[in-house]
């Protein structure tokens, strides 16, 4: 695998034209769970219960993680070098059940190992990262055999990932003191550096152990 600056790099001159197409994308995915975490709290109020709204806040967010594909697909494309169109945002809802239980599944087998111990959690995370780019390519994998694909691919590549993660810890220091505002541009970099990482590990590029 290439180095942190290497992915990063390969990012800024993917992103470059297309700023817009990534911004947008990771726009609407941030307004539509804001919006649903606000619903919630409406119709928790309205029922007279905050456990309530919590719980059908948890349930919408479920039912609309399908939607993250469509972020995930426009930071691809831009990747390799393809135009992004606004229909992209809802490759998520083709084959809808396949995408959503999938990634619920990925989600609860990561909280499940957090449990156990922190560590676990996050060496789990970032062995299912690939998760939604393998859904994206194989349409013919679901559940556990999207999730063990990932597992997979990323064996002997975790610590790499985390690396480049870890390398952009100053930006996600600003995006915090910013209230959040910068994470409509470092979430599509960091996203569209993580397309490149995948990309080089489908060519074979990854270290296998």
């Amino acid at each position: 695998m290439e180095s942190c600056s290497y992915y990063k790099n390969a990012a800024i001159r993917s992103l470059k034209g297309k700023w817009g197409s990534a911004i947008l994308a990771y726009l609407v995915i941030a307004v539509v769970y804001s919006v649903v975490e606000l619903l919630a709290v409406q119709l928790g109020q309205a029922a007279g219960s905050i456990e309530v709204g919590n719980a059908l806040g948890i349930i919408l967010c479920i039912l609309l993680l399908p939607s993250v594909l469509g972020f995930i697909y426009t930071v691809l494309k831009i990747a390799r070098s393809d135009k992004p169109k606004v229909k992209d945002m809802l490759i998520g809802f083709n084959g809808y059940l396949r995408i959503m239980l999938t990634i619920l599944l990925k989600s609860v087998y990561i909280c499940l190992w957090a449990c156990l111990l922190i560590v676990p959690g996050i060496v789990k995370s970032y062995s299912y990262a690939m998760t939604e780019f393998i859904l994206i390519d194989n349409p013919s994998l679901s559940y556990d055999a999207a999730i063990t694909a990932s597992s997979q691919l990323m064996r002997g590549n975790k610590w790499k990932l985390f690396v480049l993660d870890l390398s952009f810890i100053g930006w996600i220091i600003l995006c915090i003191i910013t209230a959040g505002i910068g994470f409509l541009v470092i979430g599509p970099y960091m996203y569209t550096a993580h397309a490149h990482f995948y990309e080089d590990l489908r060519n074979g590029k990854g270290k296998q152990e």
